[in-house]
């Protein structure tokens, strides 16, 4: 008799170790869960084989499962039983469990400042309804308001002209803020500056790319500005090894042309050139459309090396001519402010720096080479999540 009371326990005793209770501890991927039945957990996320030797409708249960996409944080909810309260609704493929179990994602900085741009484009609608001598689009107004506490001094009123200051009068008179910053949706940890954005996108909107190879007053406002004073960054720090010194500092977060810069810039690129084909769109359905989840920043510098550059060949030459030669109003004209903002950026970031026009020209071209290397890399458009 004691010999079977002895195996019945011992039995029951193994199959408490094998089998996991209702309410146990889980985990997958470091998220941690519960061991549930698949009908009480309420956010559906279940994964099977956690919970060993349970039946089939015991796994493991997350309440918050995270399903961030690129840097947009979210969680997995079951879409039956919950709501969504996120701007973008539920997107599918990110989460364990059915179908039903899909992400939500939370709102992010990127929305906040979407929001901001959508409230200013309003604002500027109102200005021009009222003022019959408002000549500048409501679109370009944007631009203007969130540039202008940066992007207004003397050189840039002479690339791209000055702000309307009335207009600047009306929406600081209605109290109007500023948004400084927000995290860039594919690179963890990139904060993508308003001021800087929307300056480059103005240029990029008022002088859109000449033919290749040609150079104009859009690059020296974006891209070609920051290569510029990255020349003379690497004057300035004894002449390192030229394209070592330019690759790293675009790949990295030092100087005046790091990445967060070549961020701004590409995407800058790519909607000021876009606006500038009218008739336009509002920018803020263009800023949504670009920075919405799975949305063009993803492709960001893929697109920029072969819209702006065409292939590595026709980099190096525009480089080129952004560093040493003539910028153009368009085909057949010169343009001498490009040259005379050139020469002034490169003497304010390094005095005494000789124009990259004056230097051997293989040294120059092995630094035009660590440019072209840095964007080659990001065009892979890998991105960093979080």
């Amino acid at each position: 008799m004691f010999s079977q009371t002895f195996k019945l326990l011992l039995l029951y005793l193994l199959v408490s170790l094998v089998n996991a209770e209702i309410g146990d501890r889980c985990y997958h991927e470091g998220a941690a869960g519960t061991c549930q039945k698949t009908s009480k957990c309420s956010s559906g996320a279940t994964v099977r084989g956690l919970c060993p030797n349970d039946p089939d409708d015991v796994r493991c249960c997350f309440p918050n499962y995270p399903c961030n996409l690129d840097t947009f944080p979210g969680k997995c909810l079951d879409k039956t039983k919950n709501t969504c309260n996120g701007p973008h609704g539920y997107i599918s493929g990110l989460c364990p469990g059915n179908n039903d179990v899909q992400c939500c994602l939370s709102k992010s900085t990127v929305d906040k400042f979407l929001d901001f741009v959508e409230t200013t484009y309003n604002l500027a609608v109102q200005y021009k309804n009222g003022n019959s001598a408002a000549k500048k689009s409501s679109n370009e107004l944007v631009m203007e308001w969130i540039r202008h506490e940066a992007y207004n001094d003397a050189p840039w009123k002479i690339l791209i002209g000055g702000v309307d200051s009335d207009w600047i009068a009306f929406a600081k008179g209605k109290g109007h803020p500023m948004f400084e910053q927000f995290a860039d949706p594919h690179f963890c940890g990139q904060f993508i500056g308003t001021d800087h954005l929307f300056a480059s996108m103005n240029a990029a909107f008022r002088f859109p790319p000449l033919e290749d190879p040609l150079i104009n007053r859009g690059d020296m406002g974006g891209w070609g500005g920051d290569l510029v004073t990255l020349y003379a960054e690497w004057h300035d720090a004894g002449q390192p090894p030229p394209r070592i010194f330019a690759e790293g500092r675009i790949l990295g977060n030092e100087g005046t042309f790091k990445l967060e810069d070549f961020i701004q810039d590409v995407d800058a690129f790519h909607m000021g050139v876009g606006l500038s084909v009218l008739p336009a769109p509002p920018i803020h359905v263009v800023t949504r459309n670009y920075y919405k989840p799975k949305g063009p920043y993803r492709t960001r510098f893929s697109r920029f090396l072969e819209d702006r550059f065409g292939d590595r060949a026709g980099a190096k030459k525009i480089a080129y001519n952004m560093l040493a030669g003539d910028g153009y109003t368009k085909p057949g004209d010169k343009d001498s402010v490009v040259v005379a903002l050139r020469t002034g950026a490169i003497q304010k970031t390094a005095p005494f720096t000789p124009l990259p026009s004056m230097i051997d020209r293989k040294i120059l071209d092995l630094f035009i080479d660590g440019f072209i290397d840095a964007l080659e890399s990001l065009a892979a458009d890998k991105g960093k999540a979080c």
